[in-house]
């Protein structure tokens, strides 16, 4: 019932920010307008005499406490506004990692390692690693219970047997090490249903080591999609790997003296130095968004985790000053059939014997700038959209609850939308993102109390106040 109320509200979402309007106790309504009227309205000449600051006049922190019956709204957040001249408008589009680019990667990361492409073929499985798959889906029938799935079930290992069998015939006697160089090639993957595509590098070396890169994936059935996503992904070791949905990670100031945690002697300003000399021979448009302390948890030989504190430098993207939000997610949403588009992600974990971890996705191309100095909405005008937009999007969520929405931080940045019904380009416009958590506290015994991790909760444009929805992009 929860999950229908929910998705109830997010068409009422979509269908106020595309066709009517919003409402607001406090100023008339803002209706939606298309792409060119946006663009026209935003022409501003730049002022030298004033800031962006001055434009916008925001409070250093935003506080806000109302309450609606079992609805509440709680703010103390401080505001940032960045020290640029002017918010453009610049139109992107989806890029892939270059060759140079990868080769920048490869010998930074790689070095002299000896790399190995990654056994993940079934074609690539030797006779005697199939023979203990055929032995265990054996061994499998003969542990079945007979219950109403046992003949479906049956029925499945024998298919594995089956398809296990037809490999062997053609199977190499031992594993195959294939070496592999920083070359982007064209990787095929043959299952027993398709064939797929990777246009990159899948390689492997001792202890674990992945150096992996995806330009473009397809599987020969379905044909090219029309927008790919570019995918790099490094780890020095098996566990080695960066997360943006893990909650316990702990914010750093960068320019503390030490880390706090044992193990991890290096300071936080020399660990962003590492990631800098990597991230920016790469793209100098990237800059440090944030530091933050990140426990890998790796497992001894014994099989018990431990404690392995790296730092995590989060960056963004930054355009003439001006920052682009880091989102997690992508246009398209979580139930979308059609492609979607992931939100550019850039992360580097580091520890004292330096990079462990690197993690890029969705790079962008900035293409055309459509507007040099955006027009933007004051803090004050967009202050009563937002608590009316918390409301359409989350009170739902308050069924049977006592539901605060705590905001904790307010960020005009610029932030990419797309057109109605085009997902390969799209602009990066400023906006107002509203970020913090959503708590809830049921009345009833039957659901534990929760709380979300940090998220964004709200984002409007800053030049026309329209709610932006990150699931279909604009």
């Amino acid at each position: 019932m929860k999950k229908a109320l929910a998705h109830i509200s997010l068409l009422l979402i979509l269908v106020f920010s595309l066709f009517a309007c919003v409402p607001t106790p406090e100023q008339e309504i803002v209706h939606m307008k298309d792409e060119s009227q946006m663009i026209e309205d935003a022409q501003h000449p730049i002022d030298e005499n004033s800031t962006i600051s001055d434009q916008v006049q925001a409070p250093y922190i935003w506080k806000k406490s109302t309450d609606t019956a079992n609805f509440h709204i709680r703010a103390s957040a401080p505001v940032i506004i960045p020290k640029c001249d002017a918010f453009p408008i610049y139109e992107i589009k989806t890029v892939s990692f270059t060759q140079e680019q990868v080769d920048i990667f490869w010998t930074r990361l790689v070095g002299d390692q000896e790399m190995y492409e990654s056994q993940t073929d079934d074609s690539m499985l030797p006779k005697s690693h199939l023979a203990m798959l055929i032995q265990n889906e054996m061994d499998r029938i003969e542990r079945l219970e007979h219950d109403e799935y046992y003949d479906e079930n049956v029925q499945i290992a024998q298919d594995n047997i089956k398809y296990y069998q037809s490999l062997y015939q053609k199977a190499p006697d031992d594993w195959v090490y294939t070496p592999v160089t920083s070359e982007i090639r064209d990787i095929v993957r043959r299952s027993d249903t398709d064939v797929y595509h990777i246009l990159g590098i899948d390689a492997t070396g001792g202890n674990g080591m992945m150096f992996r890169l995806i330009n473009d994936n397809y599987y020969e059935k379905n044909g090219r999609p029309p927008i790919t996503n570019a995918q790099f992904l490094f780890k020095r070791s098996e566990y080695m790997n960066y997360s943006e949905y893990r909650k316990d990670t702990i914010p750093i100031n960068q320019q503390a003296t030490t880390s706090g945690k044992d193990g991890l002697a290096m300071p936080p300003q020399e660990a962003v130095v590492t990631a800098n000399e990597l991230i920016l021979s790469i793209d100098d448009t990237m800059e440090p968004d944030r530091v933050e302390l990140y426990n890998t948890h790796p497992y001894n030989n014994s099989g018990v985790r431990y404690d392995h504190w790296c730092y995590a430098i989060i960056y963004h993207r930054s355009i003439e000053g001006c920052p682009v939000a880091i989102i997690n997610g992508s246009t398209g949403g979580p139930y979308a059939v059609t492609p979607t588009w992931r939100y550019e992600q850039c992360a580097v974990l580091v520890d004292d014997q330096g990079i462990q971890c690197v993690k890029w996705d969705s790079p962008l191309a900035i293409g055309v700038c459509r507007v040099r100095s955006s027009k933007l909405l004051t803090f004050e005008e967009i202050e009563p959209l937002t608590e009316t937009m918390l409301r359409y999007t989350y009170s739902s969520q308050a069924e049977g609850s006592d539901l605060t929405m705590n905001v904790t931080e307010v960020r005009l940045e610029l932030m990419r939308t797309i057109q109605q019904d085009n997902i390969t380009e799209g602009l990066l416009v400023p906006v107002w993102n509203f970020y913090g958590t959503r708590q809830r506290k049921f009345a009833s015994d039957q659901f534990d109390d929760d709380e979300t991790m940090n998220m964004l909760l709200v984002s409007l444009n800053a030049v026309t106040g329209n709610p932006i929805d990150l699931n279909i992009g604009y």
